[in-house]
């Protein structure tokens, strides 16, 4: 249901749009790129009533997927990552357009079964980004795991032994959890992978009350190679989220190597397609670095698309294209505030 505060946030939503400040706003970015992440498209039935947000908050129903869809053939040119680089190396980027790409992080089957065919009707391309260790496999992410454990779990506390040092989390009220999961996954994400890995071994030790297979539902399940396939076959892009979704800040030189050159070479083998982009697990500022940029650039990655939010003008696209900018797509973003959204008139932290 609605809460009071986004009921308020969509009728300001609505105003910036019905005043044409949405309309002023975008007009200010002709010639620049929007580029908008989707995790998951669900059906609205598909997702219960009393499911958690926590664990919904990155899907986006399968109806208001369609209705962004047309808004977005409506105000943007909607253009693939190859005909990007084709634009502006061979001069054919017009700075009268907007230009605006799809993409989707982690390869969830959903994408295949819910937001492919909405696609392929209206011929617009996207993107799939895919942890290829996971495609095809019953596997939770680790921060999914995290998080569905912890807000699953019976007990009423769990301590985490991480750097030397213990940490408590009280588990015994849903904000307390909600708490547990945010702090949990936050300090994760700066830590180093068997750190990582000895988090999650604690974890399941303390929370073995909680079934795993309960999450093997239509917001984490992964899609297979043969759905990866057949929406490449149809014009889709495959590109990299890394092999197993660290963090490359949680990995070695040697761990971000193989799992940047692995992830390619799976989808490369897999999809018969060159794999040329990435968008970083996570993605914002911290979690990936020069020595990233060494990495994909050997390996002959052209583009990576952070989590960073913002436009991209024709200059970040040139001497940035490991760090472009994008705008994620979440659960309780009504249409009014979509649309702001992407025109820039809703600052960020409205949203």
């Amino acid at each position: 249901g609605f809460t009071v505060r986004q009921l308020l946030k969509t009728v300001i939503a609505a105003g910036l749009d019905i005043s044409g400040i949405n309309s002023l706003f975008r007009s200010s970015k002709s010639g620049k790129l929007l580029i908008v992440t989707y995790h998951s498209i669900l059906p609205r039935d598909v997702i219960a009533p009393d499911a958690l947000y926590s664990e919904y908050r990155n899907a986006v129903t399968q109806e208001n997927f369609r209705f962004q869809l047309d808004y977005l053939a409506k105000k943007f040119t909607i253009i693939s990552a190859s005909q990007l680089l084709q634009f502006i190396y061979n001069g054919k980027w017009d700075n009268q357009r907007h230009y605006a790409m799809i993409t989707f992080d982690d390869g969830f089957e959903n994408n295949y079964l819910y937001a492919f065919p909405l696609l392929k009707e209206k011929g617009i391309p996207a993107h799939f980004f895919l942890t290829t260790d996971y495609i095809g496999t019953k596997k939770l992410l680790w921060t999914e795991e995290v998080n569905f454990r912890i807000m699953r779990t019976t007990i009423p506390k769990i301590e985490i032994r991480l750097n030397g040092m213990l940490k408590e989390f009280l588990l015994t009220t849903l904000a307390e959890k909600e708490r547990a999961s945010h702090q949990l996954r936050k300090w994760l994400k700066s830590a180093k992978k068997g750190e990582i890995l000895s988090c999650l071994k604690q974890l399941r030790q303390q929370t073995s009350d909680v079934n795993l297979s309960e999450a093997y539902v239509p917001r984490y399940r992964f899609m297979n190679w043969g759905q990866a396939k057949q929406m490449a076959e149809a014009g889709m892009i495959i590109g990299s989220h890394t092999a197993d979704h660290f963090l490359l800040n949680n990995l070695t030189d040697e761990e971000a190597r193989d799992s940047l050159k692995r992830s390619q070479q799976t989808i490369q083998e897999k999809i018969d397609q060159p794999c040329e982009f990435l968008a970083y697990p996570n993605g914002v500022w911290g979690n990936f670095s020069e020595r990233d940029f060494r990495l994909l650039s050997r390996l002959g990655y052209r583009l990576a698309f952070t989590q960073i939010p913002g436009y991209n003008d024709v200059f970040r696209i040139q001497n940035d294209p490991y760090v472009l900018y994008r705008i994620n797509i979440s659960l309780k973003m009504t249409m009014p505030v979509f649309k702001a959204v992407i025109s820039g008139s809703w600052a960020k932290k409205l949203y």
